[in-house]
């Protein structure tokens, strides 16, 4: 049987692709290889919101892990290899947060909102309220306290939340298709 999957590793992050069940075992080696091998247009094509691979709204950051959150409400598996490595430069360390640009920390403050009006269930927004409320509010206190240049990100996301919520009907829309194929 065929068998979603999204890898989560850098490079091969951004691809799904079709393997077969008894390819898909404690083998990361020969996982990673035949996931090197197997990425195709089509598995590309079958993630794409109105022909968007990556969110465009999203511009920076977060555009990663929508695409494999998509990926799992689209039915597919999102595996995570932790022995895979991979050089990144990041600006994001503690000591260099603003180093980074203020725009680019909006940015990536607005993105938390449309990738949760995307792509969370209601079941699971609600399972995850109390959690999700003492986020919030960790997350508005330090954009007051720390970094008020962020929170532009809440009238970004309000502003775009229609556009997420087009993309959500979408996406729940392929989802009762995607059912067809077990987690």
């Amino acid at each position: 049987t065929e068998t979603r999957v999204a890898a989560d590793a850098m490079l091969v992050l951004y691809f799904a692709v079709r393997i077969q069940d008894d390819i898909v075992d404690d083998n990361a080696d020969r996982l990673g290889a035949y996931l090197q091998q197997t990425l195709t247009a089509e598995a590309l094509a079958d993630l794409a919101i109105e022909g968007e691979i990556f969110d465009e709204d999203f511009f920076l950051y977060h555009e990663d892990t929508d695409l494999c959150w998509r990926s799992h409400v689209l039915g597919w598996r999102v595996y995570y290899e932790p022995r895979a490595r991979a050089v990144h430069a990041r600006g994001w360390q503690r000591e260099g947060r603003f180093l980074v640009p203020a725009h680019v920390r909006r940015h990536s403050f607005k993105n938390h909102y449309l990738q949760l009006i995307k792509n969370e269930s209601l079941a699971g927004f609600f399972l995850r309220l109390p959690l999700l409320l003492a986020w919030e509010a960790l997350r508005l206190g330090h954009a007051l306290v720390r970094d008020r240049a962020i929170l532009g990100g809440y009238r970004d996301a309000a502003r775009l939340s229609g556009r997420a919520l087009r993309k959500r009907r979408l996406l729940q829309a392929r989802r009762s298709r995607a059912t067809r194929h077990p987690m």
